[in-house]
């Protein structure tokens, strides 16, 4: 959550050299290089995950706000950065996530409000989407709280 709304980061680390387009990954094995397989699951699930946050958002923040769904890859990604079509998916690799978030465009958002929500949510063990909230939002969140500011996520 910041300044360029509210982001949905999927981690994944695959083995073999991988692609995107718009129907997945293409994983290419090292062992096998004349074998490759398309891999479609990280974009349901980022999709997905995107949904339920923003559905989550507008049920106990009653904020309506697009929530962008990003898969975080590990491992040989050649194209770095791939943006699908509708609906979007960026597909970034993990040594570009900083950077790429940073040159992001800033939306219209109610940071101070989501970030009150997820903190309270990880207080009051609201329904996480599988994986949680990371500590290091936890963290950012009890801090910025602290400080009055209740923008830190």
């Amino acid at each position: 959550v910041g300044p360029a709304g509210v982001f949905v980061l999927d981690t994944k680390e695959l083995g073999g050299v991988m692609s995107a387009d718009d129907e997945g990954l293409h994983i290419r094995s090292r062992e096998e290089l004349d074998r490759v397989y398309r891999e479609d699951r990280p974009l349901k699930r980022a999709r997905q995950l995107g949904y339920e946050v923003h559905e989550l958002l507008k049920a106990h923040v009653k904020l309506d706000t697009w929530v962008q769904p990003v898969v975080v890859l590990w491992g040989t990604f050649p194209q770095r950065i791939y943006r699908t079509g509708s609906p979007v998916v960026w597909i970034v690799h993990g040594d570009e996530l900083a950077q790429w978030l940073r040159e992001q465009p800033t939306r219209s958002c109610n940071v101070a409000r989501v970030a009150a929500f997820l903190y309270e949510a990880l207080a009051e063990g609201l329904p996480d989407l599988g994986g949680g909230i990371s500590p290091v939002a936890h963290d950012r969140a009890c801090r910025a709280e602290r400080a009055g500011r209740g923008n830190g996520i």
